[in-house]
């Protein structure tokens, strides 16, 4: 009888771990599958966040979003509404006779490449898509583009990185940063 006993104890408790085991595979085959969304473009990243009002209707009118909206990569330092806020001529680059002026501006924010905060070093120079180049500062640990700082680094779209500057930075207004 003892000789049965332990094969039939040894089997019950197979039995059981193999329930217990079976329940929670069929617990993980229930569960819904989460599905990661993919990151949207710059220019409906920029529109889905709040604080980019300004620079999306800048945007749409240089004619500007077919450009940001391609494949890249680009890297954007994007001025929130309150640095546009500073600026008392941007009613009229609004305008339709404004627009090359607009796109220029607007051009000396966006570079061709995806550029973390963490390859920003001090005194580098990054060409724009206008032509012009943009000086990289670094002080008291604080990241400067042409003197406007990044507030929030590294926010990222499909087809590249947006920086969050508080200032908007001309063409041709390079100010040093020291």
């Amino acid at each position: 009888m003892r000789k049965l006993f332990l094969p039939v104890i040894a089997l019950l408790v197979c039995i059981s771990v193999m329930q217990v085991w079976g329940q929670n595979l069929a617990t993980v085959k229930k569960k819904p599958v989460m599905r990661v969304q993919a990151p949207e473009d710059i220019v409906k990243t920029l529109t889905n966040n709040a604080g980019f009002v300004s620079l999306t209707k800048a945007i749409k009118a240089a004619d500007f979003t077919g450009a940001l909206s391609q494949a890249g990569p680009f890297t954007i330092f994007a001025p929130t509404d309150e640095a546009f806020s500073q600026i008392t001529a941007f009613p009229e680059w609004l305008q339709p006779d404004n627009k090359e002026k607009l796109a220029s501006i607007l051009k000396y924010h966006v570079v061709q490449g995806k550029l973390m905060a963490s390859e920003l070093r001090d005194g580098q120079t990054i060409p724009t898509l206008n032509g012009e180049e943009l000086t990289v500062s670094v002080l008291n640990g604080k990241v400067l583009i042409n003197g406007a700082e990044i507030t929030q680094p590294n926010m990222m779209a499909a087809n590249g990185v947006i920086h969050v500057v508080n200032r908007v930075v001309l063409p041709g207004a390079n100010l040093g940063n020291k």
